[in-house]
């Protein structure tokens, strides 16, 4: 997550409240942003004003510094893929893409955002980005630079890795609505809800704010549901946070004015059963 990122979730927070060792010498190349065939369209005959593109990955950060040729060639050629842009990755996303952000703002925007996210075949696209990751941190394309913890590849790797998660826990449609929104758009959009929009981060190894009270409904429960699924990969980022964030909701729930759902007991009750294990 960005600072600007945390800030804003901090104000929107803050408003709801209020209602309620030394380097080698690197070079600077370029990473070329191609979104043309992910733009969504609109009827000619209705309209003369074509929609603005989709948010884009990496376009807070066109301009990285790589120590090799091989990386940012790489990285190019993924972006350009076809099958990478049919996938259309919120996981992404997330972590950095200005245009994103900027989409996060509006709740029209943000579900078209992810219209085109959940659209995509989750098995095909889960099996791409795993190969993707490997391909990635490869010392023929971008090893030695994730092995430097070059900010932008390890961004990639992370959201490659977190694809499937990420994929499951956005896609979520909000069944304490009576509309079939999604969860993410709701609680990004929502000042009532801004505590919910830091579960998101959570797979990617960013712990839940202290001060932070998600709220206690159904989609508190089925996100929560998605990441004790996936610390069954003790390697993922989402086994080092997913407890702590467990217990924390736990305890807000217990403790609040809101009744906690027989489902998020028994989410946390799991979670402690493994906590030896995490």
């Amino acid at each position: 997550m960005s600072d600007e990122e945390h800030r804003e979730l901090r104000r929107r927070e803050a408003a709801a409240k209020e209602t309620t060792s030394t380097a080698p010498t690197a070079t600077t190349t370029e990473v070329v942003i191609d979104t043309s065939t992910i733009t969504a369209t609109t009827d000619p005959v209705t309209t003369t004003t074509t929609a603005s593109p989709l948010p884009s990955p990496f376009d807070g950060a066109l301009a990285a510094n790589f120590s090799t040729k091989s990386c940012p060639i790489f990285i190019n050629e993924f972006l350009s893929n076809a099958t990478f842009k049919s996938c259309y990755p919120i996981s992404l996303l997330l972590q950095g893409s200005q245009s994103f952000f900027q989409a996060e703002k509006e709740f029209v925007a943000i579900t078209r955002v992810l219209d085109a996210a959940c659209n995509a075949n989750l098995p095909m696209c889960t099996d791409y980005f795993n190969d993707l990751a490997s391909s990635l941190i490869d010392d023929s394309n971008c090893g030695k630079e994730y092995e430097r913890q070059n900010a932008l590849v390890v961004q990639a790797y992370k959201g490659m890795v977190t694809y499937e998660t990420v994929y499951r826990a956005t896609c979520l449609s909000n069944k304490d609505a009576n509309s079939s929104s999604y969860c993410f758009a709701n609680a990004i959009t929502d000042p009532s809800t801004a505590s919910n929009s830091y579960l998101y981060y959570l797979p990617f190894n960013s712990s839940l704010p202290t001060d932070a009270a998600p709220s206690c409904g159904s989609c508190t429960q089925q996100t929560m549901q998605i990441y004790q699924s996936a610390t069954s990969n003790r390697k993922a980022d989402i086994a080092n946070t997913y407890l702590s964030a467990a217990k924390q909701i736990n305890s807000n729930c217990e403790s609040g004015s809101e009744s906690e759902p027989t489902e998020l007991k028994r989410i946390h009750h799991a979670a402690s059963q493994e906590g030896g294990r995490l």
